[in-house]
């Protein structure tokens, strides 16, 4: 049993594998886009000579396109994902787990809150710094995520989308990371990938520390379904709090207004990063997963026994049919004293018979019917005699 997973050469063709899914997740984007451009302008003729009002009905759709793009991509990243599982089998690899306490997945929750609580505040902070310029973007996306259909936008926002970008970012991209640099590489890389792919600086800073926290869970828990709990937790919290804000709906998706750094908002951001960290080191001790990469012979002539869990599995087959051919050699043993003792009854069949005045001795030639008819006739030897005698 090996307890690390083989590593990945740096080559061309694994640095393409880091690539390529990236690819994907953007241009079934582009390509969704452009498909809704073609219905925004089939249904509204003037759209197509009037930019401002095509901007404006296609940012409009902008939820509901990135809801079709992201359900679109979730069974493709699955797919990616199983297709790394089946390069490991052809290795000779199998991975084998330890399942974690479902109950320990409930620290993620909190973990979530205080991670997301820490990582606004460090994306405000960034605002208060970062020129005006530099927020235009983000505003801009904030409109397409808030003036959309609010139904649309909670399965978008607090569902689908963290499915697909924990799929992308954590399950295609970390792993393939790991496998050719190892898990620092994979986490940092992961992470500030994912900032960047936000397209804009707020959103950037924001997600890039929050990808530090998702990869770390990851790494932990050794399963996806904790960072997307994670992810899905902070982007339900936000909702929540931007529907029950004062501006509301209709405040966010006017953008972001720069906040002064208070000594008051300092006091918050130390609160939630003290408890953060003892919630980070409660998962770091709490949690512990085994994940071991177990060898298995493709040759393997016993089948599936071959690829048991416990790797003692295959000696304890082993070891049954050794005693399956002890017993059978017993058997056989047990026949040949069965032989044995047919042989000493023959042996006590051919042994000499002690007839008065004769001795028979098989091995000299003196066969069995012969004795049988010399016995005979002397029978009626020792009768006529008899009856000379009587006479």
């Amino acid at each position: 049993m090996d307890s690390n997973k083989p590593k990945e050469p740096v080559t061309l063709f694994n640095i393409f594998g880091l690539i390529y899914p990236l690819g994907i997740y953007y241009v079934a984007q582009v390509i969704v886009v452009i498909l809704f451009a073609f219905y925004v302008v089939a249904n509204n003729p003037e759209a197509a000579s009037d930019k401002e009002l095509y901007t404006e009905l296609v940012m409009k759709q902008a939820i509901t396109i990135t809801l079709v793009s992201d359900a679109i991509l979730i069974p493709i990243m699955i797919l990616l994902m199983k297709f790394d599982s089946s390069k490991l089998k052809k290795k000779g690899y199998k991975r084998v787990l330890q399942n974690v306490e479902p109950a320990k997945f409930l620290l993620v929750i909190p973990y979530a809150y205080l991670g997301m609580m820490v990582c606004n505040l460090l994306a405000t902070f960034a605002l208060s710094v970062l020129p005006e310029s530099f927020t235009k973007s983000y505003d801009s996306a904030a409109a397409s995520i808030y003036s959309g259909n609010k139904v649309v936008m909670v399965i978008a926002v607090a569902l689908v989308g963290p499915i697909l970008e924990e799929l992308v970012f954590r399950g295609v991209l970390y792993n393939r990371l790991k496998d050719m640099f190892g898990v620092v590489v994979a986490v940092l890389g992961s992470a500030i990938t994912f900032g960047v792919f936000h397209m804009n600086w707020v959103q950037g800073i924001y997600a890039g520390t929050l990808g530090l926290l998702l990869a770390f869970l990851y790494y932990k828990y050794k399963s996806i379904i904790a960072p997307i709990m994670m992810h899905v937790t902070c982007n339900s919290i936000s909702l929540v709090a931007t529907f029950l804000s004062k501006e509301g709906v209709e405040g966010a998706a006017k953008g972001s207004e720069k906040v002064k750094v208070t000594p008051e908002l300092l006091s918050g951001f130390m609160f939630y990063l003290f408890i953060f960290i003892i919630m980070f080191f409660v998962i770091l001790t709490k949690v512990r997963v085994v994940e071991q990469y177990v060898r298995v012979d493709n040759n393997n002539p016993y089948g599936k026994y071959g690829e048991l869990n416990n790797p003692y599995g295959y000696n304890q087959m082993n070891n049954g049919y050794n005693q399956m051919n002890n017993g059978y050699n017993q058997m056989n043993n047990g026949y040949n004293q069965m032989n044995n003792g047919y042989n000493q009854m023959n042996n006590g069949y051919n042994q000499p018979n002690n007839v008065p005045g004769q001795t028979v001795d098989n091995y000299n030639g003196y066969g069995n019917n012969q004795w049988i008819d010399d016995y005979l006739s002397n029978q009626g030897n020792s009768n006529n005699n008899d009856n000379n005698i009587n006479q």
